[in-house]
């Protein structure tokens, strides 16, 4: 099997994955009414999610450099489909939150090898192959809430667990013909492999990271509750849920395509400006009009998400499966943690004005982007030349 045939594959074991890691926050009003919860205690089921989803991902990341990417990559659709779709076939808080770390530890296992091994399969134009890989993973999130929004209004709770069925027969054929051949650094990479990592830049994408982060598991996880609040139904929430992460993979598409265009911080600049603008703005409308700016605010959010994880692995290309984990993993998994402030603010003063206030996070990212080089027209040849 080729390496295109490998690299499709593999962008389409990233959706399936991501379909079910995604259950999650469409299943929070049912979650928090099944459990009792706060809006404080579901903020710290995510943050328990987040850590093992992300957090997790640099272990398995230095573990997939030295031991092997296949192993991790192949498993981990099948662990993930079963797990996430048996979250609420469960009464027992305990047994829930068991089911919940499993899922999370099997998510986390398969990012960091998959994203180094989608960077080197696309042989052509890297950057935008791992584009393309965020890509469908950011459409299987967007598949997820609907799916499983569907499954929950339709099917008996204890047996929601036949939505892992299109996972289970996926990974079937993932397992049986995926080839990916063995990874050798080339000679001209090996020359920078030692070099030292650029910590101002590398904090800068990190930073940013954390809160695109923050904003995404916020918004999709207490949009839902406040809109079921106002009368929205379950297939509904999940459909904004889709919406969010819908738009969120052509930004990311959006973005890869024009980092060959475009200077790095030419597009981090304004895709954050706009974001922080339509976020600011989304909730004080209704009808139509909000769902297009929530659209809008998604979409320009995540355009530097890719780019910011392409620059990483060139600049640091013998840890790749390591730097992969740091920004898509660690990061991301420090924003979820920060959901419970979210959590709180809406107890103590309404979700409404919790979720008001995310377009903080893209503003700072404004800020954050006035110090990133000027330079930088692909991250190949760029990330040979910072690294000098």
């Amino acid at each position: 099997m080729n390496n295109k045939q490998n690299f499709n594959l593999l962008s389409m074991a990233h959706l399936f994955s991501d379909v079910y890691s995604s259950f999650l926050a469409p299943l929070m009003p049912l979650i928090i009414f099944i459990h009792k919860l706060t809006l404080t205690q579901a903020g710290y089921i995510i943050t328990i999610y987040a850590i093992l989803a992300s957090v997790m991902q640099p272990l398995f990341g230095f573990l997939s450099d030295k031991a092997g990417r296949k192993y991790f990559i192949v498993l981990s659709p099948l662990l993930v489909s079963i797990f996430m779709s048996s979250l609420i076939c469960f009464d027992n808080l305990f047994i829930f939150i068991i089911v919940l770390l499993l899922a999370g530890m099997a998510t986390s296992a398969f990012h960091p090898a998959g994203a180094s091994l989608a960077h080197s399969l696309h042989e052509t134009n890297p950057s935008f192959g791992l584009a393309w890989f965020i890509a469908l993973g950011t459409i299987g999130t967007a598949i997820g809430p609907f799916y499983i929004s569907w499954i929950a209004s339709h099917i008996a709770r204890n047996l929601c667990f036949i939505a892992a069925i299109p996972g289970l027969l996926f990974s079937i054929i993932f397992i049986l013909y995926f080839k990916p051949p063995a990874m050798h650094l080339k000679p001209q990479k090996e020359l920078i492999a030692n070099k030292p990592l650029p910590y101002l830049l590398f904090s800068l994408l990190f930073s940013m990271s954390v809160l695109r982060a923050f904003a995404q598991y916020s918004l999709s996880s207490y949009l839902p509750v406040h809109l079921n609040r106002e009368g929205y139904s379950l297939i509904a929430t999940g459909a904004t849920v889709s919406l969010i992460m819908g738009m969120a993979s052509l930004g990311g598409l959006a973005g890869g395509y024009l980092y060959k265009k475009l200077s790095l911080k030419t597009i981090f600049i304004i895709s954050n400006a706009l974001s922080a603008i339509c976020l600011a703005l989304f909730l004080n409308m209704s009808g139509p009009l909000l769902f297009i700016l929530l659209a809008l605010g998604c979409f320009n959010l995540f355009m530097p998400g890719p780019i910011s994880i392409a620059v990483a692995q060139e600049i640091r290309p013998a840890s790749i499966g390591t730097i992969s984990a740091l920004m898509m993993g660690f990061g991301w998994g420090i924003g979820g943690m920060l959901v419970p402030v979210i959590g709180y603010l809406g107890d103590q003063h309404g979700l409404l004005y919790a979720l008001s206030i995310l377009f903080i996070a893209p503003a700072l990212s404004v800020i954050l982007s006035a110090f990133l080089p000027k330079k930088g027209l692909g991250t190949r040849d760029w990330g040979m030349e910072i690294c000098k």
